[in-house]
């Protein structure tokens, strides 16, 4: 991999993923599949497809990267929260 031969230690690198509100769309599906069918119809996956923090910690692992790994979820502001943690 290409990201790999530039790189002298994965523990050099971090993911800083940032996000407005995480999983907006799976929060408002499981809603009304609780609403319609009920709660034993509501997907046991909900909570890992909801949470905000997941997409950091996923590319972090699909890519080796053994640095700081945070999502940070601050509405508008969130974009200039990861670039200045970043630094």
């Amino acid at each position: 991999m290409a990201l790999q031969k530039k790189i002298r230690t994965l523990k050099e690198f971090g993911v800083f993923i940032s996000t407005g509100i995480g999983g907006f769309n799976t929060i408002q599906d499981q809603c009304a599949v609780h609403c319609i069918k009920g709660n034993n119809r509501v997907s046991p996956m909900f909570i890992p497809m909801s949470i905000a923090n997941m997409p950091a910690g996923n590319v972090a692992i699909e890519l080796g990267l053994k640095g700081e790994s945070i999502s940070i979820v601050t509405a508008c502001a969130s974009s200039t929260h990861a670039i200045r943690r970043s630094l």
